[in-house]
């Protein structure tokens, strides 16, 4: 049993690298606090390609001299926030970690929902199991970006019908709105503000699969808006922030 010093208000700090495998097992040489930092991220996504990545722990021996907690283990109990399609699984099948030993997150899978499009946040709830009463800490450092990919991605999703979802939100200039079709009847998008007001509209010729509309088009100020999407007599509408 190994003693690990640590903040008591959950200041729990692990070790972590991202590295694409075919298989989970632990990277035992990690000496940094964080590999890669949270502005490298995890890899991007593809709706409709597979995906997989895999996070290196190590459970630290010491750290800010606050509370002595002896550190039996460290159990991961969920990865929330994965997009539509993917799963996870660590080195075994408890997914916990001894104090002072190393482990492993594989996050895997194909996502398939073009609604999840954009930055998906992730959060890793760990519970501690000290000689204090065990405790749960959130990691909330990392997040999977989704892109929409190109329509022969997603050849299996036209089930999914008319769809209309953001690259991001909140969405900044450049930015696009994406429309998914399963029908090659044209398309109208039209932008209304919160007060219902309509600020400009955009028709949509290309039809079935995935159609990518600039933002900027509409001369927009940062704020928040709404996007209604109609073809025949179907419409779907999204609401996004522009900053």
């Amino acid at each position: 049993m190994r003693h690990l010093y640590i903040i008591f208000l959950c200041s729990f700090t692990t070790f972590l690298s991202v590295d694409l495998f075919a298989q989970c097992v632990p990277d035992t040489t990690i000496t940094g606090l964080y590999s890669p930092t949270e502005q490298e991220g995890l890899p991007e996504a593809t709706i409709g390609l597979a995906y997989e990545a895999v996070i290196h722990m190590s459970v630290p021996a010491e750290t800010t001299i606050t509370i002595s907690l002896s550190v039996d283990s460290v159990v991961l109990t969920a990865v929330n926030g994965l997009p539509s399609g993917l799963s996870y699984e660590c080195q075994n099948s408890t997914c916990g970690i001894e104090g002072g030993d190393f482990g492993c997150i594989r996050i895997f899978g194909t996502p398939d929902n073009p609604l999840e499009v954009g930055s998906n946040d992730l959060v890793a709830v760990f519970q501690l199991h000290t000689n204090l009463p065990t405790f749960t800490y959130d990691l909330k450092d990392y997040s999977i970006t989704l892109n929409a990919g190109t329509p022969a991605d997603i050849a299996e999703l036209d089930n999914l019908g008319l769809n209309l979802f953001s690259e991001r939100n909140p969405m900044t200039k450049g930015g696009n709105l994406v429309i998914q079709s399963a029908s090659s009847e044209h398309s109208v998008i039209t932008i209304y503000s919160l007060l219902g007001s309509v600020l400009g509209s955009w028709k949509n010729e290309s039809g079935k699969g995935l159609t990518r509309v600039p933002v900027d088009q509409f001369n927009l100020q940062p704020g928040v808006y709404f996007a209604v999407l109609r073809q025949g007599g179907e419409s779907t509408t999204l609401r996004f922030v522009l900053q």
